[in-house]
């Protein structure tokens, strides 16, 4: 089904979306959203670890590799890739703060 050969369901989507956008209730003000603080507890105790243990990971598996096949190759593109999205991010919050 193509929406270009029904016309009528191009003006009832265009309905929809403009009840949407044009809700009463829908507004900032109405203080829908709000703050939430950090949870640290139960499982998300563990959440700033995940990230180290990726990258030890991948490291590890690069070293013990090599790069003489696909795995090992895979796991130093993505270690190479990992640290420099990291010195990027870094760089940008520097500059943008």
């Amino acid at each position: 089904m193509n929406l270009a050969d029904k016309p009528s369901s191009i003006l009832t989507l265009i309905a929809i979306i403009a009840g949407a956008l044009l809700a009463k209730d829908a507004r900032a003000d109405n203080f829908v959203d709000h703050g939430v603080s950090k949870d640290r507890g139960g499982i998300y105790q563990a959440q700033d670890a995940v990230p180290v243990v990726l990258a030890l990971l991948t490291a590890g598996s690069a070293l013990w590799e090599g790069t003489e096949n696909r795995l090992g190759k895979t796991c130093w593109e993505g270690g190479e890739s990992g640290a420099a999205s990291l010195i990027l991010s870094e760089g940008l919050q520097l500059i943008t703060r």
